[in-house]
């Protein structure tokens, strides 16, 4: 049963890959930074995602006594009294896409506020203070999309599942896996490690066609089957560096800089949760319905290959913009 729910998650990720594969890493949101460098003056920078087309850009809702000038690359913003406690809200001239905001307000005391606004919110009001719960919110709702966007942790996550087969095995697995990736995801965040971006992504689509090789290989006891909790473990190290891609963008809470990344990081341990309990509702459903397990071998060798030429085209592609 636990082996057939992880096929199925196999399969409806493959099926969406078209649209989401070469989103893996790349859903970048829309970024507001705002900076404070006097009362009532302020420094703001906007960068936007690659997707957005050039007659699609946002601007910003301001309050009426503000005024916006420079180029978008870096601009000045002045209002007759501070912005903490009041509204900023973002427009687009032509449609609202399907894209998120992460907005950041640097105060000059040393103060930094920061939200995450899913595509369907446009307002944020920057707090006089932002609680600690508002952090972990913010920060954690940053990790779960991240994880649900990146289709290679996915299908690394899905490939270890199947392999490892046993519950006790799959649960040394994952558990690895989230020691791993926490302990790089913080060091890379903080600074402590420094990893070249497309190096760090050319790496976990390697580790992807890894597990693809291993599930076509014989059903034997190889390295991954013995020592799940170790090989994991390593394999989490390397995905740590791609989860913390996000938050080395963007940065954290000058404040809170350890709350942020605990949001984060739980974030991302829900994101996988969810994720593993939604395969797991839609395979029993299927499992009472369908033959599927009189056709495994079949199955699994073919979600195998799928898998490592969908891995093994990311590969390239990554290593191709090292070389460029």
């Amino acid at each position: 049963m636990i082996r057939v729910a992880c096929m199925i998650a196999l399969w409806l990720l493959i099926l969406f890959l078209p649209s989401v594969g070469s989103l893996a890493h790349e859903s970048i949101p829309l970024y507001i930074e705002i900076n404070q460098t006097d009362i009532n003056r302020y420094k703001v920078r906007i960068k936007t995602p690659d997707i957005l087309p050039s007659t699609n850009q946002p601007s910003l809702i301001l309050p009426s006594d503000c005024n916006l000038s420079g180029p978008k690359a870096l601009m000045v913003l002045e209002c007759s009294k501070p912005l903490q406690g009041r509204d900023i809200g973002i427009t687009y001239p032509a449609f609202r896409p399907s894209v998120s905001t992460l907005m950041r307000y640097d105060g000059l005391s040393g103060e930094s506020y920061s939200n995450f606004m899913p595509p369907d919110i446009d307002v944020w009001h920057i707090p006089a203070r932002q609680a600690t719960l508002g952090v972990l919110s913010d920060y954690g709702s940053m990790g779960m999309r991240h994880i649900w966007a990146g289709a290679d942790h996915l299908l690394f996550l899905v490939c270890l599942m199947l392999i490892a087969v046993r519950p006790k095995r799959i649960f040394m697995a994952v558990t690895g896996f989230t020691l791993g990736h926490s302990i790089t995801l913080a060091a890379a965040t903080l600074g402590l490690v420094v990893m070249h971006p497309l190096l760090v992504e050319s790496l976990i689509a390697l580790s992807v066609i890894f597990l693809a090789y291993e599930l076509v290989r014989p059903n034997s006891e190889n390295l991954i089957r013995r020592y799940p909790l170790l090989v994991s473990s390593l394999f989490g190290l390397l995905h740590g560096f791609g989860f913390a891609a996000l938050l080395q963008n963007f940065g954290l809470p000058q404040m809170q800089k350890i709350t942020g990344l605990i949001g984060f990081n739980l974030g991302v341990e829900v994101g996988q949760i969810l994720f593993i309990i939604a395969a797991g509702t839609i395979v029993w459903l299927l499992y009472h319905i369908s033959n599927i397990a009189q056709n495994w071998p079949q199955i699994e060798r073919v979600s195998a290959y799928l898998v490592g030429i969908t891995a093994s085209y990311w590969l390239f592609d990554r290593l191709s913009g090292i070389i460029a």
